[in-house]
């Protein structure tokens, strides 16, 4: 079951896992009386070692501390005042952090800190900041997989689905073959999906994952069915539906809700549809066919997101039960080709079924 995500996003660097401490006053700076003195040595050189002792302790006040005597010293110096700023993030003096961070990028411009930032900034739900920031991130840094795969997140985030999906096919460009890939080319389609429809009904469908997720399949049916009942053209909930009914056993039933979902997919949401494809190919074989169709099916499946091991095990059946015995040897080879690990009855079924049609 595809679990919509359409909470807060929260990206990988410091930011999203940072919160204000409880000692924090309203502006996010501790109270006055919880703040310890920090001893200031009077030699540069001096102050600088201890600034490194102070780093490699995580002493974030004695840190902050040094770092800020440091930066007054010496103006120009983007490194101290990252780690100020870093520093005052973990102190959960957020504003504190943001502005010693964005001094640094000032003073010498950083792909690294920019990505900081946007993580701070996120942390503290303001987007649209952390989107310019990881926007110059990756003008300095364009070959980041991991600038380009948050900028997408956070475009998303924002509104920005054009720019979203560029920056999903620059991560393409990237990397490939990652998962990481493949992920955000499906969180994306699915929030492509969501958005275009009904708040109540994303919601519904929302819910109605969750659910599924969790074992409670009557409630998630409900949840299904009444986000195509106020979006009857709600392709990804009537897909979910279908996927639902398949594992109640009513297949006659998942069939017209597949059939019913496929054409209702947006273009940028074709990697939905090629799994609907695909589950709908797959369920036509389980049910007898033996014609064109679920060959036809498998196939468009394949074209749209690649040879995946299950668009294989549903090719070479479809083709199998079609009487096509080059195509069905062909697409069983290459699945046991495959470099993922097979479900056992996945593997038997090919392994059987080549000795039988190429012995």
């Amino acid at each position: 079951m595809r679990k919509l995500l359409l909470g807060v996003l929260c990206m990988t660097v410091v930011g999203c896992a940072t919160t204000p401490s409880s000692t924090s006053t309203s502006s996010g700076a501790p109270a006055a009386s919880a703040k310890p003195e920090v001893e200031i040595p009077a030699s540069t050189d001096e102050l600088k070692a201890e600034l490194d002792k102070a780093r490699a302790s995580k002493d974030w006040v004695r840190l902050q501390a040094l770092s800020r005597e440091l930066a007054r010293r010496e103006p120009d110096n983007a490194d101290v005042l990252v780690h100020a700023g870093m520093a005052s993030v973990k102190l959960g003096q957020m504003e504190e952090g943001i502005a010693e961070l964005e001094k640094s990028v000032a003073v010498k411009d950083n792909a690294v800190v920019r990505y900081i930032l946007a993580g701070v900034l996120t942390g503290v739900d303001q987007p649209q900041r952390a989107v310019e920031h990881l926007e110059r991130a990756v003008e300095l840094d364009g070959d980041s997989v991991q600038y380009w795969y948050d900028l997408a997140m956070l475009r998303a985030m924002v509104g920005k689905l054009d720019g979203a999906f560029a920056a999903a096919e620059r991560v393409k460009e990237l990397a490939p073959n990652a998962a990481q890939t493949e992920g955000l080319g499906m969180f994306l389609a699915q929030w492509h999906a969501a958005i275009r429809m009904p708040q109540e009904a994303a919601a519904h469908n929302e819910q109605g994952a969750r659910l599924a997720t969790e074992g409670r399949m009557d409630e998630a049916l409900a949840e299904f069915e009444a986000a195509v009942k106020v979006a009857p053209d709600y392709a990804d909930a009537r897909y979910n539906l279908a996927q639902l009914l398949t594992k109640k056993g009513d297949t006659q039933r998942a069939e017209q809700e597949y059939r019913k979902a496929i054409p209702g997919f947006h273009e940028r949401e074709k990697v939905l549809r090629a799994d609907a494809q695909n589950n709908l190919a797959f369920l036509l074989v389980e049910r007898g066919v033996k014609g064109e169709e679920p060959v036809t099916l498998a196939r468009a499946a394949i074209e749209t997101r690649g040879e995946r091991p299950s668009y294989l095990d549903t090719l070479a059946r479809a083709c199998d039960a079609k009487g096509d015995k080059a195509c069905a040897v062909d697409a069983f080879r290459k699945l046991l080709a495959s470099s993922e690990t097979l479900p056992f009855d996945v593997r038997t079924h090919a392994e059987q079924r080549l000795k039988t049609l190429a012995p």
